[in-house]
């Protein structure tokens, strides 16, 4: 590894002191100055499950026939209307038209704080085109969940990085250069299982608790599917990793890594690139979806669920609170491909290309 090598694979443990000061900048104009969230106390975690627990009734009474009308409706001014069904359901319903983000009903979430010392890097949003999600499914997915997130923290790993012998004697003066430290962050999500369209061999039924801890790599922050909102709803595809907060080929590059480097959870959230499918509380279904994605040939992301019903959705609100970069990169890759369907078919779409994808056969 020469010099070149050396300084190219640590460019992402310590970015520039002006790069990280104008990230911090741009962050406190965002969220403010005000301390992460720390950990949920004992205390504090039956009163997330209490909250959670509420929205989930909401979104029971808003998306599922009832003998009673609901009181929760989107704005007037909406283009997307709702209907009141015999049953006395408020649903969504589209007229063809575009439909702005701020007009959609979802429930409201606890603010997530970033942590004080997390080191952003340039976001890879801009450069990762996303693949055909349904493509790699059978892959990479072992389970496929509809779930509610009950409460979304962090985790931090110190860690000490000892450089080869044969590296740092190349071009360090002095042998204590020889490590380097990092600290490697991921975020987690708590969240409770709504409804099961795929397990494979696990064992996990609805209403259980799983815990997602997915690293935050030099760019997943910026990424709008790395970080859910808390009593939201969504479809979330999971996959097992191998419990390590470094990849197998960082770790080979060093004489040694000190520190713990087993993560909280195995369980991770996948295509964190673009927003994950995500349910509103009067019926609705936000996904990215791409017919003409260069290079893809499928089309990319959640093509398949498209139907004549569909219509595109206008991102004039954030869809995360930490989209750092808004750039016309970003709006090419996913911000101007959002869409929006609420027909009751949905469900049985999604399960219908969840089988077929597994080759499931259901009676």
């Amino acid at each position: 590894m020469n010099h070149k090598q050396y300084k190219d694979a640590f460019s992402f443990v310590r970015p520039s002191e002006s790069f990280m000061e104008q990230t911090r900048l741009r962050i406190r104009e965002q969220i403010g100055t005000a301390r992460p969230k720390s950990k949920l106390t004992n205390w504090q975690i039956p009163a997330a499950l209490m909250a959670c627990a509420i929205t989930a009734l909401l979104v029971t009474i808003l998306t599922k026939p009832v003998g009673f009308p609901t009181e929760t409706s989107p704005p007037e001014s909406t283009r997307a209307t709702t209907a009141t069904t015999q049953t006395g359901v408020r649903q969504l319903v589209l007229d063809g038209s575009p439909v702005q983000l701020s007009e959609l009903v979802f429930a409201p979430g606890a603010a997530i704080r970033l942590p004080d010392r997390l080191d952003i890097g340039q976001s890879m949003v801009d450069s990762i085109a996303p693949r055909n999600y349904v493509s790699d499914l059978s892959d990479s997915a072992n389970l496929i969940v509809k779930a509610t997130v009950i409460d979304v923290r962090f985790n931090a790993y110190p860690l000490k990085l000892q450089v080869r012998e044969e590296d740092y004697k190349a071009f360090l003066t002095e042998e204590e250069n020889q490590y380097q430290l990092m600290t490697v962050h991921s975020v987690i999500h708590r969240i409770r299982i709504d409804k099961i369209y795929y397990a494979g061999e696990s064992e996990i039924k609805a209403g259980d608790e799983l815990v997602l801890e997915n690293i935050i790599e030099a760019s997943d922050v910026g990424s709008p599917g790395s970080i859910l909102k808390t009593c939201h709803q969504y479809i979330l595809p999971i996959t097992q990793t191998d419990g390590s907060v470094l990849s197998e080929a960082l770790h080979s590059d060093y004489e040694a890594v000190i520190g713990a480097t087993d993560t909280e959870s195995k369980h991770a959230l996948l295509f964190t690139r673009t927003p994950q499918i995500e349910l509103t509380l009067n019926g609705g279904v936000i996904f990215f979806a791409r017919r003409d994605m260069p290079g893809v040939e499928q089309g990319a992301g959640w093509v398949d669920l498209i139907n004549d019903n569909t219509v595109p959705v206008e991102i004039d609100i954030p869809l995360n609170p930490f989209e750092l970069y808004e750039s016309e990169e970003a709006s090419w890759l996913y911000r101007d491909h959002m869409k929006l369907r609420a027909d009751k078919a949905f469900e049985g779409d999604f399960q219908d290309l969840v089988d077929g994808i597994y080759g499931l056969s259901r009676p």
